[in-house]
């Protein structure tokens, strides 16, 4: 995350589930309350052993994430 520091307010375990119901663990997830987007690192994605790839359809570009 790119900013001033004063917008971590302080790093917890994470958890979140995907539509499809698979759920991510993220063990030190940052906490900003001010920022302006949520952050997912690929290492995050990586170590739940997921892959992430982009596609593009249509001039729209997705983001997927399979299993490994």
């Amino acid at each position: 995350m790119a900013g001033p520091s004063q917008l971590i307010h302080g790093r917890e375990q994470s958890q979140f589930m995907l539509p499809n119901g698979t759920s991510i663990n993220v063990t030190k997830a940052l906490y900003a309350l001010r920022a302006g987007r949520t952050l997912l690192s690929f290492k995050d994605i990586r170590a739940n052993g997921f892959h992430v790839e982009t596609h593009c359809e249509n001039g729209q570009e997705f983001l997927c994430i399979t299993s490994n």
